[in-house]
């Protein structure tokens, strides 16, 4: 079974588990849903009308012999936190005047529409409903013929609520939607019930209201109503079709924004290699019916950004026609971004990732970041005096800025309103807080040598480091910290032949198995931080430690208070010194680890080789690595800053739009 919904933990669908379900062997699915994963934007011609025919207890009841071209869908909202300034009193009166006629129809879930507009506009409507209150399909509220709201037990007090009662209401509501589905323009307020009826239909134009606004006409300001064009018709770039989308190379995640490749994949194997039963295959039957035309048409069409989006070192003034603020632009205007460096459970290696997304973030909408993450702070320094000074009463700011000016932003809490991102850093609010682990779509060009622009390591990490020169060649094998994370990289098998592969190089090991250390000193030559041979080591985020002989155990954690003692502030700087061995290193092979990921991802000039354990690679069984996740982009992804405001309302899903949008309207 596949289930698909738009809202609840907000994560976004493994779309390689999708493909894996829909291409199998398997004859019946079930569905269960409300979304596509990346809404397709070439919905095929007529597509309801192929499968489906209205049967004749609907058509009986449609009040009209020919279908109307306009239709205007009025929906009351739900409650309070469903608010729809298109009903304001000013909008409508605008949108009357503007439709006025006799070829409008009207469909709404408030009868006292019906006799206003039939009487100040002239338009249509289903006159068995003028006096009547019509109920909500999926909640127990109606509307009465006065406008006014009523509740379930009021609506059930005051009316026959038989079941053939219901049955009308039910008929009334996809008469209504029926309605809107042969039309050829449907205005609307914010109501997923026309929104899908314009979806549906690919001849029909959709416009979303919006409430009034101010519009620049020949020099003068004049108030008008904000319409928008229907979200599935803003994509101006061609999405591919999931089928179309191409498979993360050896099953490995591929940058989860590239708009060619399957998406927020959780590792595995494509399912033609797969051995597991509970994982289908792909049978050669599918495969020959899976839009192989399609998928050469995607390939002759050269999928790129490149051509769209210009690259911009920093914020442009304006992108696409979306004018910033110009105090983002403005280099007199203090602003700073302050990277609060919380670790909600997390290792230092993801909230290097967020580090890494703050400096971005800065350079793109120029704001100077501020770091108050207390462990960075203790072993590392600004270079610039001025950007030190600017930072310096940074924690005292952070305490005065509103709700309203925190950015939250994790890999692990569902997808960011990018909307909603974009807005709070361009705003020319003088301090913003940022707390996360990533950045929303990551770029695929982090500029060169960002991390010694900004910062240079204190005299008490310079003194802890095993070396006088650098090493270049950098291996890192993590432990896994639990049961749920599991590595198939660091088996015997595979770490025997990692130690051949790099047998006699110059290899410098990075680890929290303090065992590895003589292991491959000892049979390939491996160098090492030689003071902590026989030393536990302990995960600084959890109360994990790994003693000489490679056990795991646990160890009481201090209390914040005695956090600063010999054997808690040695191991603090152990784990320092290790990533700042590796984000100096030009290659590094690593197994499953975001604190050696974080370090390759800082350093642009970094070579990373993920290891993925023992696997069939061609004809031979061999180690398998993988490049860096950062590393396989091959069609630019552009900046938040550079992304579009979703113009016509929501398409989350068009790498050049701001994405996953939860309230586009206010833009």
């Amino acid at each position: 079974g596949i289930t698909l919904w738009n809202f609840g933990s907000g994560r976004a669908p493994d779309e390689c588990h999708l493909v894996e379900m829909l291409s199998s062997n398997k004859t019946v699915l079930r569905y269960n849903g409300n979304t596509y994963p990346g809404w397709r934007s070439d919905i095929p011609r007529n597509l309801f009308h192929t499968y489906y025919k209205a049967k004749p207890q609907l058509l009986q009841i449609l009040p009209y012999t020919k279908p109307p071209d306009i239709v205007v869908h009025l929906r009351a909202p739900d409650g309070k936190t469903d608010l729809d300034r298109g009903l304001d009193e000013e909008s409508l009166e605008y949108l009357g005047t503007l439709l006025s006629g006799n070829g409008t129809y009207l469909v709404t879930n408030r009868p006292d529409f019906y006799k206003r507009f039939h009487e100040c506009c002239d338009w249509s409507y289903d006159q068995a409903w003028e006096d009547r209150p019509i109920r909500h399909g999926a909640l127990a509220i109606a509307w009465g013929a006065d406008g006014r709201r009523i509740s379930g037990k009021e609506y059930t007090s005051s009316t026959t609520n038989s079941t053939d009662r219901k049955g009308e209401q039910n008929l009334k509501m996809w008469s209504d939607w029926y309605t809107m589905l042969t039309a050829k323009k449907v205005y609307h307020s914010n109501s997923d019930f026309s929104r899908s009826a314009a979806h549906w239909n690919a001849d029909c134009q959709g416009y979303q209201l919006h409430g009034m606004t101010l519009k620049k006409v020949n020099g003068t300001y004049i108030k008008t109503l904000n319409l928008i064009d229907a979200p599935y018709d803003a994509v101006t770039t061609r999405i591919p079709a999931l089928v179309e989308r191409q498979w993360p190379t050896d099953g490995i995640v591929h940058k989860e924004d590239e708009c060619t490749f399957l998406r927020f994949c959780h590792p595995h194997p494509k399912p033609s290699t797969v051995k597991d039963p509970d994982r289908p295959a792909i049978s050669d039957e599918v495969k020959a019916n899976m839009l192989p035309k399609a998928i050469n048409a995607l390939k002759e069409q050269a999928f790129s950004n490149q051509n769209i989006i210009p690259n911009h070192p920093v914020a442009p003034k304006e992108i696409n026609g979306h004018s910033i603020d110009s105090a983002v632009m403005s280099n007199d205007t203090e602003r700073l971004l302050l990277f609060r460096g919380v670790m909600k459970g997390q290792g230092a290696g993801n909230i290097l990732q967020g580090l890494l997304a703050a400096h971005l973030f800065g350079l793109e909408f120029n704001r100077t970041v501020c770091n108050l993450w207390k462990d960075f702070n203790a072993v590392f320094e600004y270079i610039n005096d001025d950007h030190a000074e600017k930072c310096q009463d940074a924690q005292l700011k952070a305490r005065s800025v509103p709700a309203s000016n925190k950015l939250d932003m994790w890999n692990f809490a569902g997808v960011a309103d990018e909307c909603a991102a974009y807005d709070i850093l361009a705003s020319k609010h003088p301090l913003v807080t940022f707390s996360g682990n990533t950045y929303p779509g990551w770029r695929s060009d982090i500029p060169t040598n960002l991390f010694h622009q900004y910062y240079r390591a204190k005299p008490i990490l310079k003194e802890a480091l095993p070396y006088s020169t650098a090493p270049n060649l950098v291996v890192h094998l993590r432990a896994p910290d639990g049961a749920g994370d599991n590595d198939r990289s660091i088996d015997d098998e595979s770490l025997d032949h990692l130690g051949q592969l790099l047998k006699n190089e110059p290899v410098y090991l990075v680890t929290n198995r303090p065992d590895f250390y003589k292991r491959f000193h000892d049979c390939c030559g491996w160098s090492f931080d030689e003071q902590w041979n026989g030393k536990p080591i302990r995960h600084l985020a959890t109360n994990l430690q790994w003693g000489a002989d490679g056990n795991k155990t646990k160890y009481k954690k201090l209390p914040s208070s005695q956090y600063n003692d010999t054997m808690q502030d040695e191991q603090n700087i152990k784990m320092w010194s290790d990533w700042y061995t590796m984000l100096n290193a030009k290659t590094v092979y690593h197994s499953n680890s975001d604190f050696s990921r974080s370090a390759v991802h800082w350093n642009a000039e970094s070579t990373g080789h993920q290891l993925f354990g023992m696997g069939q690679v061609g004809n031979k069984w061999t180690l398998r690595l993988k490049a860096a996740p950062y590393d396989e982009t091959n069609t630019r992804i552009p900046t938040l800053v550079e992304r579009q405001h979703p113009a016509k309302f929501v398409n989350d899903d068009a790498c050049v739009f701001l994405r996953h949008c939860r309230n586009p309207a206010k833009h």
